[in-house]
């Protein structure tokens, strides 16, 4: 009988804390069909040539957009994209100080971070470089492991991740 007790206690609580991921309508997700047959083009901006755009990372709060750019030179492009149909280039963050290629971006919360592997030694550490997305200034510099080949912000933005891909050596190492 005791245990029945502890399994019903324990049933209620599992059932209330499952109400509590519902939300509130603050919180809730709005979910958007879209028909993407009806997608068209409404502006294009050239950066660069060859792989000058290979990943980028969209900011909400600026509307600027943040494009990984080592077609010619190692730097993010920052593109104005207040008005979509006619993007234009802001300006660029040099990376080369940094020691480091960019793999990839990512935008939380008005904070760019930007994943490098080593210049130096493609085995070596890599790092994820963070930036404010308003004037561009450093506000931290990370080191990682091996080959950083993609970053993001957790949900919540309190944590960032990589995905290092630590690729050896000619003699595997």
């Amino acid at each position: 009988m005791k245990n029945f007790g502890i399994s019903l206690l324990a049933a209620l609580f599992i059932l209330c804390s499952c109400e509590n991921d519902k939300g509130d309508d603050n919180n809730q997700e709005i979910e958007v069909n879209e028909d993407v047959s009806s997608f068209k083009e409404i502006g294009t901006i050239t950066i660069g040539g060859e792989a000058a755009a290979e990943i980028s990372a969209y900011d909400e709060t600026t509307k600027r957009l943040f494009t990984v750019n080592n077609s010619d030179t190692n730097q993010i492009d920052v593109i104005d994209l207040t008005d979509p149909t006619s993007p234009k280039k802001l300006a660029l963050i040099d990376l080369s100080v940094y020691n480091g290629a960019s793999n990839s971006v990512s935008v939380y919360d008005g904070k760019l971070a930007v994943a490098l592997e080593s210049t130096v030694n493609k085995q070596g550490n890599g790092k994820v470089v963070v930036f404010k997305t308003s004037d561009y200034s450093l506000i931290k510099e990370i080191t990682v492991g091996a080959l950083p080949d993609m970053v993001t912000f957790s949900p919540d933005g309190k944590y960032i991740m990589t995905a290092n891909e630590g690729e050896p050596n000619a003699d595997y190492y």
